[in-house]
């Protein structure tokens, strides 16, 4: 995830051999869908789905509201919450931590 961030972001300088400035990798993230806790959508989507639905919610059932294949949401999308210590992963299901449930309720991501 980050090495493909990285390569996008020198794809898109004018220069490859430049600096890059704190400013344009905050410019060139917020390009590319993420928000200011460098989550991008499909992470905010999955919190979303949590934050809806409640409790343990199913890998397959987070796949289908998301679009995402449950693999990628394996590999690319909870790796991040759990370090974040937004979501917890068990055998019954994925649920939101409190730590998650206040980020789903500050950034309004479930009614």
């Amino acid at each position: 995830r980050v090495r493909h961030l990285l390569q996008s972001l020198f794809t898109c300088l004018e220069n490859p051999d430049e600096q890059v400035s704190k400013m344009a990798l905050q410019r060139h993230l917020k390009m590319l869908g993420f928000d200011a806790d460098h989550l991008e959508r499909s992470d905010r989507a999955y919190l979303g789905v949590l934050g809806r639905r409640g409790g343990s919610v199913a890998l397959e059932t987070i796949s289908c509201q998301i679009g995402v294949d449950p693999l990628t949401i394996r590999r690319d999308i909870e790796p991040l919450l759990i370090r974040r210590e937004l979501i917890s992963v068990e055998s019954r299901g994925r649920t939101l931590t409190q730590k998650g449930e206040v980020y789903v309720r500050e950034r309004k991501l479930a009614p």
